[in-house]
């Protein structure tokens, strides 16, 4: 999955730049560990799987969807929203 940990790297690269504490996690798969250090701490993981021949980014714990790996800045956008980043709780 070489093609998996280089969306996810990007994804990292993007999400460290808006100030979320980030770490990949190299094994098969390949997994995005994401914090936001709060107020209030809030954190994820990410990994990549394939669905209709498509690379997609998908929440691990819920299996869920959370945007093709080829579009990083939908993926950042919903990866701040899910984690409250910029905004009071």
């Amino acid at each position: 999955m070489a093609e998996a940990r280089e969306r996810l790297e990007k994804l990292a690269a993007a999400l460290t730049e808006m100030g979320l504490r980030v770490r990949l996690v190299v094994g098969e798969p390949p997994l995005l560990h994401v914090v936001n250090i709060g107020p209030p701490p809030l954190q994820e993981q990410i990994g990549c799987c394939v669905n209709d021949g498509e690379l997609w980014f998908q929440w691990t714990a819920l299996q869920v969807f959370l945007g093709r790996a080829g579009d990083v800045p939908s993926a950042v956008e919903r990866v701040l929203y899910v984690l409250h980043v910029g905004s009071e709780v």
